[in-house]
């Protein structure tokens, strides 16, 4: 945040995959660990390994079933100042209809969350909206690619997320206060499209029905709105099964995070050949519905990347990603 240097790039990944396809990525990742000198046991960096042994993990990763999600900021175009007014204003949307709420409990509610994610750090909210950003590409985008053509694998989401070496005070408590409601009111704002076509009925459990769907606008707020029967239950996907682990005990965070480091550093244009880096990472990740990259770039303010090395890495991602919506 706030770097005295130009592409100060720092990335969020998430790295989605089918239940089947866990031998096979345990297995590319153990191999990568004895190229790279490790043990099996071990953790390994990005930094820890040849480029070509990890272009042959990318090709490795590139046989499987999963894709690549990615969150990516360059914090020299970010200031303190420009942090804070965002979060002001996010703020304000969580508080914004507290007043016509019909009970004092759900008043304080808000005001509580209200006072949680204005107290929170320019870093640590930087941090928390870069996740909230990662989190609605996965079930946006992420359940759009694959509701087509391994829609049985969307039966049960589990969430496993860096625990890193910050106290739970720290993030994961704010996570868990902050995030739902941040979700629940970009829901509320933009809903998560689904395709009538697809099948989703591995999802049942997520959706809401007649019976299920949330009265609280009504009940608190007086907001008479139609029916929610049908559409997603972003909570209940979410936390039904959440778990902050160590990475070493993850192989799967293992592979988000060396896949986040190889994002940052083609960014960075830190690879002898990244051309190729943005080939091999391109060819995991997924193009949004609409015209856009298949990274999310966040930025707080009006802002342009005048890299034209990077700006060219981009294009590379872009022309190398999948369609999210598959032929």
């Amino acid at each position: 945040m706030c770097a005295s240097h130009d592409d100060a790039w720092n990335c969020v990944a998430a790295y989605l995959s089918p239940e089947s396809d866990s031998r096979k990525l345990k297995k590319s990742l153990a191999k990568l660990k004895l190229d790279g000198g490790k043990k099996y046991n071990d953790e390994i960096k990005l930094n820890d390994i040849y480029e070509e042994i990890y272009f042959d993990f990318l090709k490795s990763l590139s046989k499987t079933k999963g894709v690549l999600l990615c969150v990516a900021t360059d914090c020299s175009l970010i200031s303190e100042k420009d942090i804070n007014e965002h979060k002001e204003e996010q703020a304000k949307r969580v508080i914004e209809n507290r007043d016509k709420m019909l009970y004092e409990a759900g008043r304080e509610m808000v005001q509580a969350l209200h006072d949680k994610l204005t107290g929170v750090s320019p870093q640590l909210y930087l941090q928390l909206f870069c996740q909230l950003i990662l989190i609605c590409d996965v079930i946006e985008k992420g359940i759009l690619y694959f509701v087509q053509s391994h829609p049985r694998n969307l039966r049960k989401f589990s969430w496993h997320i860096d625990q890193k070496n910050t106290a739970k005070i720290d993030y994961e408590e704010a996570f868990e206060k902050i995030t739902p409601g941040l979700l629940q009111t970009r829901s509320l704002r933009e809903p998560f499209v689904t395709v009538k076509e697809f099948d989703y009925t591995a999802m049942d459990k997520y959706f809401y029905t007649k019976e299920t769907e949330p009265t609280y606008l009504e009940e608190h707020y007086g907001i008479k709105r139609s029916s929610s029967e049908g559409s997603l239950n972003i909570g209940k996907l979410l936390w039904d099964d959440l778990d902050f682990c160590d990475s070493k005990s993850s192989f799967g965070v293992q592979i988000s995070d060396l896949l986040a480091s190889g994002v940052r550093r083609l960014l960075r244009n830190g690879f002898a050949d990244n051309s190729k880096a943005a080939e091999l990472l391109g060819g995991l990740m997924i193009n949004p519905l609409k015209n856009g990259y298949p990274l999310s770039l966040i930025s707080f303010v009006d802002a342009l990347v005048e890299n034209k090395a990077t700006v060219a890495s981009i294009e590379i991602l872009k022309n190398n990603a999948n369609s999210v919506l598959q032929s």
